[in-house]
């Protein structure tokens, strides 16, 4: 992973190896705040895992200023908290223009896994576009539905059927869209960030307090 020289950073700057105004893709999974409604989601929820930020502190980190002129979005939200995801990408100073991607999860075995969920018992996660500026896109392979489940990875379908792996991990197949969608920035203006990743992608700066949780042995 790239370091960006300290005396090119800001004071008090909360992204180390990130350059202020340099970042034409922003792929972001928050850590939200998350309402249990019972002692058994209290031992299966989010905060088991990874700590989570209340609302006030995500809008807060600095993220408009990691992007440059012109930047893309891709940010996972959770379903019970859209309004505060569209709330979440205003004040980052993005504008919402659809959702990029919906990850179906299966079971190893192929079947779909089911969540508790709150009122229905839930499935898909979804992947927010949002942009800043006038960001290009490189491919028009890269489809919005999925028409036949056995297209499931042809031609990068909007619906991404893949195993459910560890607790709130995402596919990795979503970075590679996201890279096969969006046409690099101009040099010095072409940094793809991870935000609250889990792992260091070949490629990507990664930011968060596990980066290394699902990094291969070794690194990248």
């Amino acid at each position: 992973m790239s370091v960006a020289p300290a005396s090119s950073l800001l004071r008090n700057w909360p992204f180390p190896g990130i350059i202020p105004g340099t970042a034409s893709v922003i792929y972001a999974d928050p850590a939200w705040p998350f309402e249990n409604y019972s002692r058994l989601g209290e031992g299966r929820g989010a905060t088991r895992h990874y700590p989570t930020m209340s609302m006030d502190e995500l809008r807060k980190l600095p993220v408009g200023e990691i992007a440059a002129p012109d930047c893309a979005l891709f940010l996972w939200v959770v379903k019970s908290l859209l309004p505060e995801a569209l709330g979440l990408i205003d004040a980052w100073g993005f504008r919402y223009k659809t959702v990029a991607f919906t990850w179906i999860k299966t079971r190893p075995s192929g079947k779909e896994f089911i969540n508790n969920g709150f009122w229905v018992r839930g499935n898909p996660e979804m992947v927010f576009l949002a942009t800043r500026g006038r960001p290009r896109r490189q491919s028009r392979a890269v489809r919005e539905l999925v028409e036949d489940p056995c297209d499931w990875f042809a031609d990068g379908p909007d619906a991404i059927y893949a195993h459910a792996r560890e607790h709130s991990r995402k596919p990795d197949e979503v970075r590679t869209r996201i890279e096969q969608l969006m046409q690099p920035g101009a040099p010095g203006r072409d940094a793809k960030v991870e935000l609250f990743a889990r792992q260091v992608a070949p490629g990507w700066l990664a930011w968060g307090n596990q980066t290394n949780k699902f990094t291969p042995h070794g690194g990248v």
